[in-house]
């Protein structure tokens, strides 16, 4: 190592650090959820954060594959993305683009990332027709490149997009979904096939095959627990909630049909609400506040159907109160987010030793909006 300046040993560090903080958005989050002391729940891009300032606090291979420093932007970009702070989310996707040039040491895996960040932002802003014409352009280039898990992902991204973007159509998702799942089995890239499968039944919920959808993401569901990015795991429970609503609301316009529904009670929500709970537990370790508003909303409404119940009127009031109440202060969080960049230095995306911050009151009255 000290024959070749030290570079191998920096590169190996930056590697460990990014896996080791990455390691903590992903798999089972549950034990590791609250803080050891009973302080409260924890952020996972926190804790990533924090792995990654210790662990790479030394490595500083920026001459080569900047390993350590776009780790870094690309968890704040995706804590920025999930707290709905768009501006900041888009300095940063900037600046991982930036420091991921196609002739860097990991060469098109690293651009890749970074573009497809770029798109996430346009996602997330609803532009869906040029984030789904970014997201196909890119998976022509990881084909022509070779690199198949990164076509496979660009593929499940491109089918959730095309059904976020009008549910009410959901065949045009259907053919990348399939495409994702075939690429998946050819090159045998199991650790996607789960996420592929729940894209598929995703978009069977929405064209009305709910068994269908029902086999297909409970069938994913124990890989994705292990191994999977916690939103994804978050968007599994919320999904498999879903099918339970619409089956009940099949059932009611056609009891003839759905009797075995019938059977188990039209006014049984438990299991939706515990799927509604479950993912709610995802959402909030990855604070993702648009996701935590939405399954607060449905537990809201799902209590408020159950007021009329005989022996837990007064819980069920309780429980709808305390979650509407929560929706709407996500609601204000989120609108606030959306300003948060002109109240944080410019200088809040690089890292420390790349500008001090001797001159913090000036910084911060440079930074505020001038009338």
């Amino acid at each position: 190592g000290d024959a070749c300046g030290g570079l191998v040993p920096r590169a190996i560090r930056e590697s460990a650090a990014a896996d080791l903080a990455f390691a903590a958005l992903y798999g089972d989050f549950r034990p590791r959820e609250r803080d050891r002391d009973g302080g409260g729940a924890r952020v996972a891009y926190a804790v990533a954060l924090r792995r990654l300032e210790r662990l790479g606090a030394h490595a500083s291979n920026r001459v080569s594959s900047n390993i350590a420093i776009r780790a870094e932007y690309l968890l704040k970009f995706e804590w920025a993305l999930h707290r709905g702070a768009n501006k900041r989310a888009e300095a940063l996707a900037s600046a991982l683009l930036g420091v991921s040039p196609v002739q860097a040491d990991l060469g098109p895996e690293a651009h890749v990332e970074a573009v497809r960040a770029s798109a996430r932002l346009l996602a997330r802003r609803e532009r869906w027709e040029r984030a789904v014409k970014t997201m196909n352009e890119l998976e022509r280039y990881c084909g022509r490149k070779g690199l198949w898990a990164q076509q496979a992902e660009c593929l499940m991204l491109g089918a959730h997009w095309r059904l976020d973007a009008c549910p009410q159509s959901p065949v045009p998702a259907l053919s990348p979904a399939l495409r994702c799942l075939a690429l998946c089995e050819k090159f045998a890239l199991d650790h996607l096939h789960a996420e592929a499968a729940f894209a598929l039944g995703r978009v069977n919920v929405y064209l009305g095959s709910v068994a269908k959808a029902r086999s297909l993401i409970q069938g994913a569901l124990p890989k994705l627990l292990g191994h999977s990015h916690v939103q994804l795991q978050g968007d599994a429970w919320y999904a498999l909630a879903e099918t339970e609503l619409r089956e009940k609301a099949y059932a009611t316009k056609s009891p003839e049909i759905h009797k075995d529904v019938v059977a188990e009670g039209l006014k049984d929500f438990s299991r939706p609400i515990t799927y509604y709970g479950r993912a709610l537990e995802a959402f909030t370790y990855v604070q993702n506040w648009k996701r935590m508003q939405d399954a607060h909303y449905y537990l809201s409404m799902i209590h408020h159907q159950l007021v009329d119940a005989a022996n837990d009127a007064c819980e069920n009031k309780a429980k709808r109160d305390y979650h509407a109440d929560r929706a709407l202060k996500l609601n204000d969080d989120l609108n606030r987010s959306q300003q948060d960049l002109m109240f944080f230095r410019p200088i809040w995306i690089l890292p420390a030793e790349w500008g001090e911050y001797e001159h913090d009151d000036q910084t911060r009255r440079d930074a505020e909006p001038r009338v």
